[in-house]
């Protein structure tokens, strides 16, 4: 998965498209939503009888879904 992001990254910086401050602010956003959504995954199992919970994590979700494409679009324009 880091090679990926890594040849993505160079493919961007080699056509001048983004600024390396931004490369970094994709992978860091990209890394952070990554660890968020495993944890986020194991702890939705574990209190799956908790209903409040899971729609508040939920609505977490929903902000951090919105953050990611962001990033993403605002890396790439």
């Amino acid at each position: 998965m880091i090679h990926v992001i890594k040849k993505v990254s160079a493919h961007f910086l080699r056509n001048k498209k983004i600024f390396r401050g931004a490369d970094i602010m994709f992978t860091t956003m990209f890394w952070i939503l990554a660890i968020w959504f495993v944890v986020n995954a194991i702890w939705m199992y574990v209190k799956r009888d908790d209903q409040q919970l899971q729609k508040a994590l939920g609505w977490v979700n929903v902000v951090a879904v919105i953050a990611g494409f962001w990033t993403y679009f605002g890396v790439s324009k």
